[in-house]
């Protein structure tokens, strides 16, 4: 997880939004709640949630077979509720952070994949 692109959701003005279906929303909604986070523990908790799912693929593929387990056949939200899910999660995440509040990261960072892919397109 590239976290220019949770940065890019975090800046963009709300008005260069418009356009996209829900984004004012999920921007002003999320950058409210986590607003008692700095730049730089928004950037950590997207880094230790991308490590948790990155671990639950891993072991995934341990159990499964490595060639049947891919992390894009499934969405990170889902990958993220598995994480959730394991005892040793509680023990990762970032002590003041819930878990609706990395779910709120994570809506901000595909809002940056999204004002990313758009910002090119006329």
């Amino acid at each position: 997880m590239n976290p220019h692109l949770l940065t890019l959701a975090l800046t963009t003005p709300l008005e260069q939004l418009l356009e996209l279906p829900n984004a004012v929303r999920i921007a002003a909604c999320a950058r409210e709640d986590l607003q008692r986070f700095s730049a730089e523990q928004l950037a950590q908790m997207l880094a230790s949630m991308d490590a948790a799912i990155t671990d639950s693929v891993t072991l995934a593929q341990i159990k499964h077979g490595g060639e049947l387990i891919d992390r894009y056949e499934k969405r990170d939200l889902d990958w993220f509720i598995e994480v959730t899910n394991q005892a040793e999660w509680p023990r990762l995440r970032s002590a003041p952070a819930t878990d609706r509040d990395y779910l709120r990261l994570l809506a901000l960072y595909k809002l940056g994949v999204v004002i990313e892919a758009t910002a090119d397109t006329p």
